[in-house]
Order: structure tokens, then sequence, then C-alpha cells
């Protein structure tokens, strides 16, 4: 698990690692609410946004990892 501070936003977020069905399935509850947070947009209906959305799917698919990692040292 890695926390890491953003001084942009003044706030923390955590990294995790679980199997995906893991992850639909914490998931599935705010999915049914559109969010549930109010003032949240919509999902995207562009082309672009499907284009990268079924991009991200595949990837998904294949065993991407996301967000993509990287090393800053």
């Amino acid at each position: 698990m890695d926390w890491l501070f953003d001084d942009r936003t003044d706030c923390f977020s955590v990294q995790t690692t679980m199997p995906i069905r893991d992850y639909l399935k914490l998931v599935e509850g705010v999915h049914s609410l559109r969010g549930g947070i109010p003032g949240q947009r919509d999902t995207l209906k562009t082309t672009t946004a499907k284009r990268i959305r079924a991009r991200m799917v595949a990837d998904i698919r294949r065993g991407a990892v996301l967000p993509p990692g990287c090393s800053t040292g």
C-alpha cells in the first residue's frame, strides 16, 4: 500500500493492489448510484472518451497496471 500526498489539493491518496473482481465488487454500489456525489459529472459520451475507455478496458484485460506507475529515483 502506498500513501501519496498531493500538494496541489492538500490531500492524501492511497494506492493498493487487488484483483479486478474484488475491485468491481467494491465499486458496484457506487457505480449503480452513478457516483453518488452531489455535483459529480456524468460519464463522458464523446467518441474520444469512448475510444479511451475501450482501450483502457482492453489494457486491463491484458493485465495492465492502472494508474501506470513510474520510478522517480
